[in-house]
């Protein structure tokens, strides 16, 4: 089972990992295969599950953001509102 402080560390680890990747310091599909061991997050939360689905699609999505100024915006923009959920809930845990 895990403890809370091991899901608040890895919430803000993918909180740290989905700002990264929307301001641009790091690629989603480093992300989603370097950054964490994605087998290790406690999936119960549904927020990685969502923060990982997120990942997925703006690697897939590149092209598309290439040639759609407003796409890339909100798909950007998405992820850093779920980077401050994420953030949110893992101080709102303590």
């Amino acid at each position: 089972m895990m403890t809370d402080a091991y899901s608040r560390e890895h919430q803000q680890r993918v909180a740290t990992l989905l700002e990264a990747v929307a301001s641009g310091k790091l690629s989603a599909k480093d992300a989603l295969a370097l950054t964490i061991d994605w087998a290790d997050i406690p999936w119960e939360k549904k927020i990685f599950s969502a923060a990982y689905h997120a990942l997925q699609h703006f690697d897939a999505d590149e092209d598309i953001r290439s040639g759609d100024s407003d796409y890339a915006v909100s798909q950007i923009e998405s992820l850093k509102i779920l980077s401050q959920k994420i953030l949110k809930a893992s101080k709102r845990d303590d």
